[in-house]
């Protein structure tokens, strides 16, 4: 068969397929329906099998956790930071480390502070783990070594004595850091007992310190904090004498400060003083002088004056002392010793008429008033430059040459001698003094601190002293006013230049144009002093300066200081910190004298009585005796010989104000310095304990695991409890 268009066949045999396609999909099947009530049997059924699961899960999860928490609990586990023992239990290698400052003397309930760090120090020595190593380094030794035994160890603790010049803690801990190294255990531990006084932690020491805890990780550092929170007391924090030497019948003039700590008090200060040669050193030889009282606010601070006058010549040794009784006994008291003199010979010699050249200088060294009343503190001899030669320079503490001339070599050889014998020497050159050429003689170079070369001119009087630094003796006293010195009123309008050696000589004072105006040399055990412009013009010629001329006070005060630092009282202390070398000058016996140093009684130890005197020998070749023993505050007296030809002699050792300074370090800035290197700060053995634990062993978890145990344990049961039940 054949078909025309076989196309059209296909298509219609495609065609077919259609409608039995349509009839299959679009046919009915038959509909399930579900009786309600089976519907919401089914739906309950779905519920209660969910919920059976999740309450099966979660009481499975409860228990395994119970079996889980119950075996971690007996293993006991704890949080290790870097730096734990091994356990409790292991030895460790310990540095208890103590300030001995004077401040730990502070008394409450009838307990020192120092006290209060020995009963936690023995209470810790009986909680270190057996084996341990154990040192006791307190701030005021210089040496630290372990104990041979515990026994040992809490002897040292019982026996601290208290430091007078302790070192800082800082430089204490690292000395504590260095020791514990030689240790072979592993573990090392510092504590450190102190009243967390700022006195003690210089901020410049600070880095060193945190140092040896953040390197270290091995050391457990502890701060046991004896101290008050507000400590009530009352001090003399300060004494100053205007001099340590004085003549002329002058007094003494004194500058006390006085400080309260907490709340506001009134004070009573008192001045007692001993008589110039007393046989004993007993208190009783003391015998009140002067008092005052005055009102100090809480945390304030007042000073006081007092002036002690009609003293013979001789040593006086007294003390400023509170009225009142105090919780820190060392700061009731400040020692004091000053000499007084007889007027102090000073030759001045100047052109001729030689009283008219020198009399600015003569009457601002010794006023004719006060020379009338016996109260000149220096006497003046005036001679002429002819005179020097005839002149025994021996008999004079100080040499003043005004305007010197052309001097023979052996006047210069006997100027020389005398100096270096120990006397002083001041030479003002101007308009009369010797031509340039003429110093160049080697004699005046040996003496001389300079060279004078030509004058220098300032007519417009734009030039005057304008001292740099007033730290040297002459300019000590405008050290207060250095600012407010009118200098610029005292032109300087003619001066000598100078060459200077420096290598032996010293630019005391400048002019205002940067040359030199005061200079100075040592010379053998005397010194010299240059000035470069004079005080000896007449009042009927052309000045070369205006310093002696009207209100000169700073002439007057120039030219005393100069006689003072001339005739050697510059060079005489009475006064020292403990432990400082004292250098006594001697003169009165013979070389091969025995001298006996007579010592205060200790403060620290009240029941203490003075101790026998001490020998001691004088030095053959300066003459002088050294007393390297000033462990005590108080005042000393060192004697020899007897009769007309006794030599009498004392000196005071006082405590620096630091040592009693109660002044409290804030904790803010304590834990800034040291909370980041895990240092730890604690004040009852309670709390030292908790922090030892942590270090040793870790932070323990067990306490916290075990609320967690119980609270899981808890939920397991009324989790059962519920289920079933409801299934019964």
């Amino acid at each position: 068969m054949a078909f025309v268009t076989p196309l059209f066949l296909w298509i219609g045999t495609a065609l077919v397929g259609i409608p039995l396609v349509l009839h299959l999909v679009m046919r009915q099947r038959s509909r399930r329906e579900t009786f309600p009530a089976l519907r919401l049997v089914r739906s309950r059924f779905q519920m209660v099998r969910r919920r059976l699961r999740l309450r099966h899960w979660i009481l499975l999860i409860l228990r395994m956790a119970i079996l889980f928490l119950l075996c971690v609990l007996l293993a006991r586990p704890s949080l290790r930071p870097s730096g734990a023992g091994r356990g409790e239990e292991s030895p460790v290698a310990a540095a208890l480390v103590f300030d001995t400052a004077p401040r730990m003397t502070y008394r409450q309930r009838n307990q020192t502070r120092l006290q209060a760090a020995q009963e936690i120090a023995d209470w810790l020595l009986t909680q270190l783990p057996r084996d341990s190593e154990i040192a006791v380094v307190d701030s005021g030794s210089s040496a630290a070594a372990f104990a041979v035994d515990r026994a040992a160890a809490r002897t040292q603790i019982a026996r601290l004595p208290i430091a007078l010049r302790p070192a800082s803690l800082p430089e204490t801990i690292v000395k504590a850091n260095e020791l514990l190294k030689t240790s072979s255990l592993e573990r090392r531990e510092i504590y450190v007992f102190s009243d967390l006084a700022a006195a003690a932690w210089p901020e410049d020491q600070i880095p060193q310190a945190k140092r040896v805890f953040e390197d270290e990780l091995k050391t457990g550092v502890y701060f046991v904090d004896v101290g008050i929170p507000q400590p009530q007391d009352s001090a003399i924090s300060d004494l100053r004498l205007n001099r340590e030497v004085t003549a002329g019948g002058n007094p003494v003039e004194m500058e006390v400060q006085c400080r309260r700590f907490g709340d506001p008090a009134s004070l009573t200060i008192a001045v007692y003083l001993r008589s110039p040669s007393p046989s004993t050193v007993p208190e009783e030889s003391y015998v009140k002088r002067s008092q005052r009282t005055v009102q100090l606010d809480a945390d304030g601070v007042a000073g006081l004056s007092f002036s002690l006058g009609n003293l013979p010549p001789g040593i006086h040794q007294g003390f400023v002392a509170l009225e009142e009784e105090t919780p820190l006994p060392a700061n009731d008291r400040a020692y004091f010793t000053v000499e007084v003199r007889g007027a102090v010979p000073i030759l001045i010699a100047a052109p001729p008429p030689a009283d008219r050249h020198a009399l600015y200088l003569s009457q601002a060294l010794a006023p004719e008033a006060f020379r009338r009343a016996g109260t000149a503190t220096f006497d003046c001899r005036v001679i002429a430059h002819e005179e020097c030669a005839a002149t025994d320079f021996g008999n004079y503490a100080a040499i003043i040459l005004l305007d010197p001339p052309r001097f023979p070599d052996p006047v210069w050889d006997k100027i020389e001698d005398a100096v270096r014998s120990g006397k002083g020497l001041a030479v003002f050159l101007g308009r009369r003094a010797s031509p340039a050429e003429a110093w160049d003689a080697t004699s005046l170079r040996r003496i001389l601190p300079g060279r004078p070369r030509i004058q220098s001119r300032a007519p417009a009087g734009d030039v005057y002293l304008a001292p740099r630094d007033y730290s040297h003796y002459l300019l000590s006293p405008f050290r207060p006013l250095a600012g407010s010195v009118p200098w610029d009123l005292f032109p300087v309008y003619r001066y000598w230049l100078t060459e200077i050696d420096p290598q032996s000589t010293f630019v005391v004072a400048e002019y205002s144009d940067g040359r030199a105006a005061i200079l100075e040399k040592t010379l053998g055990r005397g010194r010299v002093i240059l000035a470069t412009t004079p005080v000896s013009d007449l009042p009927d010629e052309t000045p070369w300066n205006l310093l002696p001329v009207g209100q000169a006070w700073p002439f007057v005060i120039l030219a005393n200081q100069l006689g003072m630092y001339l005739s050697g009282a510059a060079d005489i202390r009475l006064n020292y910190l403990p432990y400082e070398v004292v250098e006594a000058p001697t003169g009165g016996p013979d070389a091969g004298a025995t001298f006996l140093l007579e010592r205060p009684a200790d403060i620290f130890a009240p029941s203490s009585s003075p101790d026998p005197p001490v020998r001691l020998q004088p030095d053959p070749a300066t003459g002088r005796v050294l007393v390297p023993s000033t462990d005590r505050v108080g005042n000393y007296r060192l004697r020899a010989g007897t009769g007309e030809s006794a030599y009498d002699w004392g000196f005071s050792v006082q405590l620096a104000s630091r040592e009693t300074d109660l002044t409290r370090l804030p904790e803010e800035r304590f834990h800034d310095w040291f909370g980041s290197a895990g240092a730890r700060l604690v004040r009852t053995p309670q709390q030292l304990t908790r922090e030892v634990s942590v270090g040793r062993s870790g932070y323990d978890l067990v306490p916290y695991l075990a609320i967690l145990f119980a609270i899981i344990v808890a939920a397991e049961q009324v989790l059962a409890n519920r289920f079933y039940a409801e299934r019964k």
